[in-house]
């Protein structure tokens, strides 16, 4: 009897603490979720530190993690994220686990890390595909497309879309807001691919599910994505309705995360009016994005056209002043660009780029004779109004006098400005003879290693890091390298890099089969848009047709 008691005791202990267990993990989840003490790391520690982890833990760290998800801050919602995938792959909970993979996808995603998103997503579908869990295929198909849309692998794109379309009527997602997302997804695959009839094909069954779904969100995708395919065919009048109806829901309906929709109407409604030669009102509707910018300052590839556009109607309107303002923030927001690995530009006048470049460098140089003009102006005014009132207040006698001294004067400042001018250029024509030649050479001999050794290659090859290596600064590799090679420091490591580029192509077979991206990693690029850009300045074609013709002439 006494034995029975003791394990009726025991059972009771055991069930006791691990309903305190999940109370604590719930208490612990509301804790870290309230805006007062949700930055203690001590609460963090004890709600991971829980022992007994089971699914009532894992759902409220996936609540957790969705929690700082919505705040944006990714960080803290993938230390959660982590945890779950670890705890779930021991008590073998597929739900959760599927579950953090699509959260850890979306939020490298977010984070821009496009690589890391695709192999979460991935784990997803094959978990996904081990469960024949259909609806989870159809979200890890989905999400892959859009990363492959994202790093404009649009072939790859379209296929998991397809994948995603063939298992969509087995799902609980068909003619439901995510058969949109889907449709949204491939017409702007279709649209990258400028195949404007697939687009629009996809648009209008959007559209149709959309309205009955009364789903704005989708709604306004869909329009802007119509307006712009009018646009392309230059059906102005009909773009600007269907940009409009998409205003007019922006303008009625509170959608959260607008501000991409918003920017992008304002954009295409001004590009037609822009087309139409309506200048005061594209300028007009490109202000109302830059007012979005003081709430939202996020800077991507759709403000960067905005810009540009802005700058461009400001010059048809003959405002020089705002038209280089615009133009030197256009420069300014595209170099912090250029940076980004992943960078995709929506920039739709990229022909006509280099031309309006051409005449933003000639406004520049009127603006300074303009300038020059002026102040000599003012000087001459100056001088004249000195002279005149000097001559009225001396003598006949007086004034010939200053005269000779004023002509003494000036022939003394001449003088003194030659020599300045001699001094200066006898100084540049030996800055570079204030290094040692020893010095010179060595730093020579250390650059003709470093290129046999095809230093140049490194992702991390910059000026700095090349004086570090050779024992030197900046200032003296830089200027010797300028005075021997006949090149600034950039384009002496792009020769190098495109050269070693060519040279590979035609030689090994298999690196012809590597993705540009991949081409470009490999030859030290961390952007295959840099890479894509200095190989068309050197070879005058773009790395992908030259493959393609090399691949032809060694057939």
């Amino acid at each position: 009897m006494l034995k029975v008691t003791h394990i009726l005791c025991i059972l009771f202990l055991t069930c006791t603490f691990s309903h305190a267990q999940k109370v604590s993990a719930e208490v612990l989840a509301k804790q870290i979720k309230s805006s007062s003490v949700h930055e203690k790391d001590s609460i963090f520690n004890e709600f991971l530190d829980i022992s007994n982890k089971d699914e009532v833990w894992t759902k409220h760290a996936l609540d957790i993690a969705y929690h700082f998800y919505k705040k944006e801050k990714y960080d803290k919602s993938m230390l959660f994220t982590e945890a779950v995938i670890e705890v779930s792959q021991k008590i073998q909970n597929k739900t959760d686990l599927s579950k953090a993979y699509l959260r850890k996808g979306n939020i490298y995603m977010q984070q821009g890390a496009h690589e890391k998103a695709l192999n979460a997503y991935y784990s997803l579908l094959q978990i996904a595909e081990q469960e024949e869990n259909l609806n989870y295929q159809f979200f890890a198909r989905m999400n892959i497309a859009v990363i492959h849309r994202m790093m404009r692998q649009y072939k790859k794109a379209l296929e998991k879309c397809t994948e995603a379309l063939q298992i969509i009527d087995q799902t609980k997602y068909k003619n439901k807001r995510n058969h949109v997302n889907l449709l949204t997804i491939l017409s702007e695959t279709y649209l990258d691919m400028e195949q404007l009839d697939d687009a629009l094909h996809h648009i209008e069954k959007g559209l149709l599910i959309s309205e009955k779904l009364d789903y704005s969100h989708g709604k306004v995708d869909l329009l802007i994505k119509k307006g712009i395919i009018s646009y392309k065919k230059e059906n102005f009048e009909e773009a600007l309705t269907y940009l409009r109806q998409a205003e007019n829901i922006l303008k009625e309906d509170v959608l959260t995360n607008d501000f991409y929709q918003k920017t992008y109407t304002n954009y295409f409604l001004a590009a037609c009016f822009f087309k139409q030669e309506k200048y005061q009102q594209t300028v007009d509707q490109l202000l109302k994005t830059i007012k979005l910018l003081k709430n939202d300052t996020k800077r991507d590839a759709y403000i960067l056209d905005t810009y540009l556009l802005l700058s461009k109607s400001y010059n048809k309107l003959k405002n020089t002043e705002q038209t280089l303002l615009w133009h030197d923030e256009y420069l300014k927001l595209n170099a912090i660009l250029e940076k980004d690995e992943d960078r995709v530009q929506t920039n739709i006048y990229e022909q006509e780029t280099q031309l309006f470049k051409n005449q933003i460098a000639l406004l520049k140089k009127e603006k300074e004779q303009s300038n020059t003009i002026i102040w000599y102006a003012v000087g001459c005014a100056a001088i004249f109004i000195i002279v005149w009132i000097f001559t009225l207040s001396k003598s006949v006698k007086k004034e010939r006098s200053n005269k000779v001294v004023f002509n003494k004067l000036t022939s003394k400042i001449e003088s003194l400005n030659a020599q300045y001018q001699n001094l200066t250029n006898k100084k540049s024509a030996q800055k570079l003879f204030d290094i040692e030649d020893e010095k010179v050479a060595r730093i020579l001999k250390g650059v003709e290693k470093l290129e046999t050794s095809h230093y140049f290659l490194n992702l991390d090859c910059s000026l700095s890091a090349m004086a570090k290596k050779l024992k030197t600064n900046r200032s003296y590799l830089s200027q010797i390298i300028k005075t021997h090679k006949k090149k600034k420091f950039n384009e002496y490591i792009n020769d190098l890099r495109i050269t070693y580029t060519i040279n590979r192509l035609k030689t090994d077979t298999q690196f012809c089969k590597f993705s540009i991206a991949s081409i470009a990693k490999e030859v030290g690029y961390k952007s295959d848009y840099s890479f894509v850009k200095h190989f068309k300045e050197r070879t005058k074609v773009k790395p992908s047709d030259y493959i393609k013709n090399l691949l032809q002439e060694n057939a």
